[in-house]
């Protein structure tokens, strides 16, 4: 990285007239664009990872069918 600013920065000097604004909203633009698609990564690897392929549902769905077993015998007692 070092390498580009020097060769940026030591190609402007010889030539005073070229504007360096535009590399550095390129620079600006490029590292923006890489921070949105690493967050953008993050966020689906963890809506994939700990959201839709959870096994929440069948804990609750296993809760719930023993749930209504242990009603299911407490009224087969009771009657």
């Amino acid at each position: 990285m070092w390498i580009v600013w020097y060769l940026v920065f030591s190609i402007h000097a010889t030539a005073t007239d070229a504007p360096v604004w535009p590399l550095v909203l390129a620079g600006a633009a490029f590292l923006y664009l890489w921070w949105l698609a690493a967050l953008i990564f993050d966020l689906v690897f963890v809506w994939h990872r700990y959201i839709r392929s959870n096994t929440t549902p069948k804990l609750l769905k296993d809760i719930r069918e023993r749930r209504r077993t242990a009603v299911y015998r407490s009224r087969a007692a009771g009657a």
